[in-house]
């Protein structure tokens, strides 16, 4: 069956468009923003291994603030991409008070060209295992609940995810958390919060002439359904400089924060960013922004010199 590239183009505008018109934004929700731009495996696995040869990327997030127990998060992904297939490795670690959650997730991708001008249909999926506990907890030692809770075994968990490729345009959806998405327990469902049910994105790259040389411009448009708040827009750009050794971004949440970053290409091997996100108006003067830097290296491969 010949596939009609108008057609899926069309189809996944449609869809991300109803979806933006019904969103309200007052989430809570804070992503790596990495995300975004820099490491979008780890928002997409349909991204994991975009770039043939293999890829590490090493981030690290926290809220900056003194307060004991404050959330950092951990993330370690590798990909590697060979004609039509990539693969993904991911690993996150979540603590937050006596709160920790350990993800650890196996990545396929098949990439599908569908028509003769560079475009790509990618089609992403992660299985894995997730983990919760409770660490350093400050009270009665002896509480039951606190017991079960640790010795709960890792239950298996998954992502789906879809992208659309050709030329300066990317169009993403993806399905984050297939537990709770397909969950039919409705009164566990219901106590459920924080989690990305649904995520989609537009992104458009093109070259600006200036002054100071040619400057990459990748503008970006991203909505996340999340358990338990209102929907979230963010709106931004990424803007390279010098042949891509450089790079600052830019991101206005619908949650009233912003995220600002800068990254440098150390050589053809290290890349290097660090990003601070403003604290969201629902808690601005409770807590203080996050900040998280970002760490790839690109391992050399054959027919890349």
């Amino acid at each position: 069956m010949k596939l009609n590239i108008n057609n899926i183009l069309k189809g996944m505008m449609i869809i991300i468009i109803s979806l933006l018109s019904t969103t309200s934004s007052k989430a809570q929700l804070s992503p790596f923003g990495a995300m975004y731009f820099q490491n979008q495996y780890l928002g997409n696995p349909a991204m994991a291994g975009s770039k043939e040869g293999l890829r590490a990327d090493l981030g690290y997030s926290s809220q900056q603030t003194n307060m004991p127990g404050a959330p950092k998060t951990q993330v370690l992904t590798m990909g590697y991409g060979i004609k039509k297939v990539g693969l993904g490795l991911s690993l996150l670690m979540d603590q937050a008070g006596a709160f920790n959650r350990t993800r650890l997730m196996g990545t396929y991708v098949y990439n599908l060209p569908i028509d003769s001008d560079n475009g790509n249909l990618s089609f992403g999926l992660s299985l894995g295992l997730m983990k919760e506990r409770l660490t350093d907890y400050n009270g009665d030692l002896n509480d039951a609940s606190v017991g079960r809770f640790n010795q709960r075994p890792a239950y298996i968990d998954g992502d789906f995810g879809v992208a659309y490729k050709k030329d300066a345009i990317t169009l993403q959806l993806a399905v984050p958390n297939l537990k709770t998405f397909f969950r039919t327990d409705a009164a566990n469902a219901s106590n459920i919060v924080d989690e990305v049910k649904f995520f989609s994105a537009v992104s458009y790259k093109f070259d600006v002439k200036s002054s100071i040389g040619t400057i990459g411009l990748e503008p970006k448009l991203v909505y996340r359904a999340v358990s338990g708040y209102d929907d979230i827009i963010d709106l931004g750009a990424n803007a390279t400089f010098l042949d891509n050794k450089f790079n600052f971004m830019a991101l206005y949440h619908s949650t009233k924060n912003m995220s600002f970053g800068f990254g440098s290409k150390l050589n053809d091997m290290f890349y290097l960013n660090a990003i601070y996100r403003t604290a969201t108006a629902a808690l601005n003067g409770n807590a203080t922004g996050d900040f998280e830097v970002n760490l790839r290296v690109n391992l050399p491969h054959k027919g890349k010199k």
